[in-house]
């Protein structure tokens, strides 16, 4: 099993059973790995005759396209990670991306919505037909539950439980976690739901589709790319200036959360973050803008300038 080809098929195999990645994070990993793959492997070459050199080359050229420091992070991650397959399958002894410490990237804040931004954007779905009470319910879910859009595009009928106002969701690595939703949302679900018939009548044929919880026109699932394109339309719509997507409502449910005393132990087991860390990124935020507040209402906050860069720069 020395072929690029047979490697990659059974580094796609163990991502998928052995890791539990989602299909998107299986794709890229496949997808970096071929990258470097191409531009190292000569013709009648195997996995030994790869030396650091070619990995540092390939990482120069990333740098070169003007490739973000974080996607070139994820790029060497994916790299790292083939090789320790490929160790462990005793497909070859040689780790040539092993020298080479991931870089480090800036950490940015989340941008979110304020309150009065989001109530506007929910608001300028009108209409009682069912491609509208559809929409609305997206908005509501999306903003009340903080779901990826991954998640909420796989959402089926039985994930949704409106007595009790819960949700299933089945997260990265195939992880699931009970999500709670308001009675906003579940009033515009339950709407919806008296009208989805007209959509499923569209279907061409039986499916599993039949199950999703939100269908396009046609009766099929709807797509990730299609939330995002409502999205984009409801900001223009509404005239919300911020660049808005369905992950910047997530972040905005976090954040009106934590600044409304809630604890962040329970806004990271609403998201699905693993690590507490990542959800900590909502403190900072938190902390910024109350520095700001600060610095703009006490009569001697000037030294609070340097407390703003130093957050900006954390």
């Amino acid at each position: 099993m020395n072929s690029a080809k047979t490697a990659l098929e059974a580094f796609k195999n163990y991502l998928e059973s052995e890791k539990n990645y989602s299909r998107h994070t299986v794709l890229a990993y496949i997808r970096d790995v071929r990258s470097f793959l191409e531009s190292a492997l000569e013709e009648d070459k195997d996995f030994d005759s790869i030396d650091p050199g070619k990995v540092r080359t390939w990482l120069f050229k990333q740098a070169q396209k003007g490739i973000k420091t974080v996607t070139i992070s994820r790029k060497l991650s994916s790299l790292k990670s083939f090789y320790t397959f490929l160790i462990r399958e005793g497909i070859t002894s040689n780790n040539p991306a092993h020298p080479f410490k991931l870089p480090k990237h800036r950490v940015t804040l989340p941008e979110y919505l304020n309150v009065d931004d989001v109530f506007c954007l929910i608001e300028a779905v009108q209409g009682d037909d069912v491609l509208s009470l559809r929409d609305r319910a997206i908005i509501e879910l999306l903003y009340s539950s903080g779901l990826r859009v991954s998640e909420l595009t796989g959402l089926n009928l039985d994930d949704c439980s409106l007595d009790l106002q819960v949700l299933r969701i089945r997260g990265k690595g195939k992880k699931e976690r009970i999500v709670p939703f308001g009675q906003k949302a579940k009033e515009a679900i339950q709407t919806y739901l008296e009208k989805r018939h007209e959509l499923l009548n569209k279907a061409t044929n039986d499916s599993e589709d039949n199950e999703a919880l939100f269908l396009n026109r046609f009766g099929k699932r709807l797509t990730q790319r299609s939330i995002q394109r409502l999205i984009k339309r409801l900001r223009i719509k509404s005239g919300v200036s911020s660049n808005c997507t369905p992950h910047t409502l997530r972040h905005s449910m976090a954040s009106h959360l934590l600044e409304a005393g809630a604890d962040l132990r329970a806004i990271q087991e609403m998201l699905g973050h693993e690590s507490l860390q990542t959800t900590q990124r909502y403190t900072h935020l938190e902390i910024s803008t109350l520095a700001k507040i600060y610095d703009k209402a006490h009569p001697r906050a000037n030294s609070l300038n340097d407390v703003n860069d130093k957050i900006k720069r954390d």
